[in-house]
């Protein structure tokens, strides 16, 4: 069976190689997702057992840095080693990562390249983050005796039906991890249903209520703005979302003149293309690597064309809009701006959160709409609604505060399969 898998990867991969080319996902560093680490890595590899944790890009690195701090205070004598698949999650974990985290990009999922990442690793554990169910990395692993923990899991409607799909295989895997972690009794039932241990799969909750968030200290008037200005901040937006955006800012700005639009695109490279959609709907478009050299006018549109600005950005927004929610789907984190106090808002899909959209919905800080026209009303009501707004300022972190606890039920099971 794995040796048909190999070969259908193989044949995607030279199926999607010429996207990567196209759409400049491709780096130097790819290459060495078949097992090939430098000579420093390799060293470093060797001075203590190692720890191996997985997160796929940006969102789920955020999510297990507690975590990992949780780990290297408890198991001291242990090293971590975290891998990522993308470039922005790579560069993230360099930055974020305590430096004796050994940072690396994840093995294509490929018998050859497995076999040599567990070689050189030599994992006492891997830790997943999410659901990510890879064939040819959990049986290795469970071939060499090495207990595979998934922590945060969820399944989405999308994951679900393809698991589902070809459930043979889906129940094999499963049966190669050691405990599965769930956001909720929802994803327990899902993950049971497609072949789990019932005796191996715990709700714990989700890991994304026990990020610490922060923010730089950043002011209106340090960025050009008037201490009058009210911030509607469009984040973490994917193509198609932006029109939507620019043309509600166009709307609401006509009654609210103090209003002013900011856009963060998910991938900053797409800013450029941006900047000449805004010129296009007759606004003026200022870089926000250029916000300090040029006049913010009323028709300026504010593009954000570099990673790590969000959070700061969210503190000092009036409204927030939260992308990938209207056009792609599936939805991006909208925890940070509740944490702000910020009235936040998101369109019909958010699958990739469903457990947290539930209960910022029950808590009355999140407002979801079905379609760009109701996103228009709702936004006018709230900046008609001071009182709303200061209810929602005063009561987001406090909400994300009380579901808290999911680091330390997920450390506890995590240490049945570790000496300290």
């Amino acid at each position: 069976m794995f040796i048909l898998y190999d070969i259908i990867f193989i044949l995607f991969a030279l199926m999607y190689f010429p996207y990567l080319l196209i759409k400049g996902k491709w780096h130097k560093d790819f290459l060495s997702r078949f097992g090939g680490f430098s000579k420093e890595i390799e060293e470093r590899l060797c001075l203590k057992p190692n720890i191996w944790i997985h997160a796929v890009s940006v969102g789920e690195i955020l999510v297990v840095l507690g975590l990992i701090d949780k780990i290297k205070e408890r198991f001291v004598h242990y090293q971590i080693v975290c891998s990522t698949v993308t470039k922005t999650g790579y560069d993230l974990a360099q930055t974020k990562l305590p430096k004796d985290v050994i940072v690396v990009y994840a093995p294509f999922d490929l018998s050859l390249s497995v076999r040599r990442y567990i070689d050189l690793i030599k994992p006492r554990i891997y830790i997943s983050s999410e659901t990510e169910i890879w064939p040819n990395i959990y049986t290795a692993l469970a071939n060499n005796n090495i207990p595979v923990v998934l922590i945060n899991g969820r399944i989405s409607d999308k994951a679900y039906k393809g698991y589902k799909g070809v459930l043979v295989l889906t129940r094999k895997v499963l049966k190669c991890v050691q405990a599965f972690c769930m956001q909720s009794e929802m994803d327990a039932s899902r993950v049971l249903s497609l072949g789990a241990d019932s005796k191996k799969v715990h709700v714990v909750g989700n890991l994304k209520f026990d990020v610490d968030i922060d923010a730089e200290a950043i002011s209106l008037k340090k960025l050009g703005f008037s201490s009058e200005n009210k911030i509607l901040l469009a984040g973490s937006t994917h193509q198609g979302e932006e029109e939507i955006l620019i043309d509600i800012y166009k709307k609401l700005s006509a009654e609210f003149k103090d209003l002013r639009l900011m856009i963060a695109p998910r991938h900053p490279e797409r800013a450029e293309g941006i900047c000449q959609l805004v010129q296009k709907s007759g606004f003026h478009p200022i870089k926000f690597s250029k916000i300090t050299v040029e006049k913010m006018n009323q028709d300026a549109i504010v593009v954000v064309d570099s990673i790590g600005q969000l959070r700061n950005l969210y503190s000092i927004a009036a409204l927030v809009f939260v992308g990938k929610s209207f056009v792609k789907g599936g939805g991006q984190n909208m925890i940070e701006p509740v944490y702000f106090g910020k009235p936040t808002f998101v369109g019909p899909r958010t699958d990739n959160f469903k457990d947290v959209t539930r209960v910022l919905l029950k808590e009355n800080v999140l407002v979801q709409v079905k379609d760009p026209e109701e996103l228009l009303r709702e936004m006018k009501a709230m900046l008609q609604n001071p009182q709303r707004q200061k209810a929602i300022s005063q009561t987001g972190k406090q909400v994300l505060m009380s579901y808290r606890g999911a680091t330390v039920r997920t450390l506890r099971i995590i240490s049945d399969f570790l000496k300290d």
